[in-house]
């Protein structure tokens, strides 16, 4: 059973559109979520195109303001926690267990909230409409949307356009790469977009692991896939992720 909290609609300085922030709460991932909507000033008869970012509490309302100085008119809905963050992203971003971290390996589960739970309340509640859906994800976030975009239905797809920055695709050793192995093996098709990026000032593994997938995706020239593979010069991680989300929000939507 899904609650939800207070919702609370507030006007921020900058961003000339509707802001909505409640919480939400999950039974099945057994937790309350931080939800930041962002919807656009102007009117739609049809629905906005929406656009999930994780780890939204961080970084949700820095691609809002880049939507809107893009002028897309898009929705976007930041998915964060409400405490424990770093603990309960390990939790929900990984699609294996890691005896390292206390808790792993919940991605599956928390992907259920999303379809079961979360997606259909937005766009039951909000103007968004029930079709191109996008997701944003940085680290674990990063690994989180590859991870979707390999093991969902590709006939009922929950998103059809993702944008990995600097994903922590070396998660225990590269499983990410078992999983492209089974939908290989499966003859789904890469129905979907893909952005991922790097910086080269990141650790080896990020960048060899991304390295690894992408010559995979590639490999397989599937004509229903779009993929975008970046690496930005003198670029950390914590500098990776702004430029990778306004890099891609021109992929994602401009004559969209």
């Amino acid at each position: 059973m899904v609650a939800i909290g207070a919702t609370v609609a507030c006007t921020a300085p900058t961003f000339d559109g509707r802001i909505e922030r409640f919480s939400f709460s999950s039974g099945d991932v057994m937790d309350r979520f931080a939800v930041d909507v962002f919807l656009p000033a102007n009117d739609t008869n049809t629905g906005f195109r929406a656009l999930y970012v994780l780890d939204g509490t961080e970084h949700a309302e820095t691609v809002a303001m880049l939507v809107q100085t893009q002028g897309y008119p898009v929705a976007v809905v930041g998915v964060g926690y409400e405490s424990d963050r770093a603990k309960r992203r390990v939790l929900d971003y990984t699609p294996t267990e890691d005896d390292q971290y206390e808790q792993s390996g919940g991605a599956d589960t928390f992907v259920a909230f999303l379809a079961e739970d979360l997606i259909p309340f937005m766009e039951a509640s909000f103007p968004i409409a029930r079709r191109k859906r996008a997701l944003f994800g940085h680290a674990l976030g990063g690994l989180a949307a590859t991870h979707i975009a390999l093991t969902q239905d590709e006939h009922e797809p929950l998103f059809d356009a993702f944008v990995a920055a600097s994903p922590a695709l070396w998660w225990d050793r590269g499983a990410i790469l078992d999983t492209e192995a089974a939908h290989l093996k499966s003859g789904s098709a890469l129905d979907f977009r893909l952005f991922i990026a790097t910086g080269e000032m990141e650790p080896v593994t990020v960048l060899a692991y991304a390295d690894a997938l992408v010559a995979r995706l590639r490999e397989r020239a599937d004509p229903a896939l779009s993929l975008v593979y970046l690496q930005y010069e003198d670029s950390p991680r914590n500098r990776t992720w702004r430029r990778t989300y306004t890099d891609a929000l021109s992929l994602l939507y401009e004559d969209n």
